[in-house]
């Protein structure tokens, strides 16, 4: 049976050591904050941990998506996954396969990169999803911990609805860290 399209997806890249040691992920605790705020039936989590893993999620189609998170290790050029990792074109291929183009102008889509160098990604993916994403949340540093992560996530989809203007999340986000570590930028 196949899967019902969500407005919130979670793919998350759990690391070797996650895995291995049986630890909790981000995307878990994303798509149980979300399931507690009584969104569960709005919300797909899908656990990839490989490449092949991550490029097979193309063929699943995802129409309904609004937001699309993705959690994981990276560097300037692309995705950690087990095995090999991802560069940043491929990632935007898989991307695009999943969520259609937006036909609607006033139709709104955003991507939510919560890795290490999501600004740098941010930056080679813009262009590429162009049609598919209208903004992208990313971390203003290049480094982003674990413990920041989960809070600022906690924050802001404790926060987060389909409608709320994004300053009135970002702001008391950046207030708490008393830094601009969340950044929203149209694509």
């Amino acid at each position: 049976m196949k899967a019902p399209s969500a407005e919130f997806l979670v793919i998350d890249l759990p690391s070797d050591h996650q895995i291995e040691n049986g630890l909790t992920t981000e995307g878990q605790l994303i798509a149980t904050l979300l399931h507690e705020r009584g969104l569960g039936d709005a919300t797909r989590l899908e656990v990839v941990a490989s490449k092949e893993r991550f490029k097979s999620l193309a063929k699943t189609h995802h129409p309904d998506a609004k937001i699309v998170h993705i959690a994981a290790h990276a560097d300037r050029d692309g995705l950690g996954a087990m095995g090999h990792d991802l560069t940043w074109d491929e990632v935007a291929h898989v991307l695009t396969q999943i969520v259609p183009s937006l036909e609607d102008a006033q139709e709104e889509r955003v991507l939510v990169l919560s890795c290490c160098h999501s600004r740098a990604a941010y930056r080679h993916l813009k262009k590429l999803l162009r049609m598919h994403f209208t903004a992208v949340y990313y971390f203003s540093q290049d480094i982003v911990y674990f413990d920041v992560a989960l809070m600022t996530w906690s924050m802001f989809y404790g926060q987060k609805n389909l409608r709320r203007p994004t300053s009135q999340i970002r702001k008391p986000i950046n207030d708490f860290f008393g830094a601009r570590r969340l950044k929203f930028r149209r694509i």
